[in-house]
């Protein structure tokens, strides 16, 4: 009994109990691993940052009971698509990442992607409902985008981020000029949710008038930003951001 209840908690402490992938406590150690071997043995070592798309529509729209199900039909299909040398973890909600160990060089990483990304693509069926997702893989290498564990987690996330931005079903690589972006991005978000609560977005009517008569036939309204520091802020510069995240 005292063996039993062991395994059970080393399952509840390195599993996930929904997909039973190894979880981001075990991902964190392997990975950690994997670097340290890779120094040694001067081995390539690749880490794909992987998250589904529309999964929380999916989940919004057809519950939470259909969208636990899919991800453990994700969890399978990712499993399937990858090396048997290489393994899947789930990070939480619809993040996974997978260590790939040894991979010849970025072309092959980009053949792993598109497979991983068409057989996500392919529909789901689940309690009667034909569902269809993909996938943004952001790609970082060992030692170029991350010496350590959480370098190289941060620098595939934020490849990820990229990808997931450019369209979706895309794979991307880390750069360092991608991560400046991305954090100015971020940066720009919570400028505006800021700017939000402090009431700095001001509202300009701008007529339209019939030439023929001089009568003003509608208004269109337009958004501005009075930017504490930036001085008013045009459209173009804060609507695109605005728009992406939902604000």
């Amino acid at each position: 009994r005292l063996k039993f209840a062991e395994e059970q908690w080393q399952r509840l402490a390195y599993f996930d109990n929904l997909t039973n992938l190894p979880n981001r406590t075990m991902f964190k150690d392997r990975l950690h691993q994997a670097i340290v071997k890779a120094s040694r043995e001067g081995e390539s070592l690749l880490l794909l940052f992987i998250d589904l798309d529309d999964f929380k529509v999916i989940n919004d729209s057809l519950g939470h009971d259909v969208g636990d199900l899919l991800l453990c039909e994700a969890a399978r299909r990712l499993e399937t698509s990858i090396r048997k040398s290489d393994t899947v973890y789930r990070l939480g909600g619809d993040e996974f990442t997978v260590i790939v160990n040894g991979c010849p060089d970025d072309l092959n990483a980009l053949e792993l992607c598109e497979k991983i990304i068409e057989t996500l693509k392919a529909p789901f069926l689940i309690q009667n409902n034909l569902i269809n997702i993909g996938a943004s893989i952001g790609i970082a290498r060992h030692p170029l985008d991350g010496e350590n564990a959480d370098a190289l987690t941060k620098s595939a996330d934020t490849a990820m981020y990229v990808a997931k931005t450019s369209g979706h079903n895309r794979s991307c690589f880390f750069s360092r000029s991608l991560g400046e972006k991305v954090a100015t991005q971020l940066n720009l978000r919570a400028q505006i949710a800021q700017g939000l609560q402090r009431g700095e977005f001001l509202v300009y009517l701008q007529p339209e008038i019939d030439l023929l008569t001089g009568e003003v036939i509608t208004m269109e309204a337009l958004v501005r930003w009075q930017h504490p520091s930036r001085g008013l802020v045009g459209p173009a510069d804060f609507i695109p951001a605005a728009e992406d995240s939902g604000l």
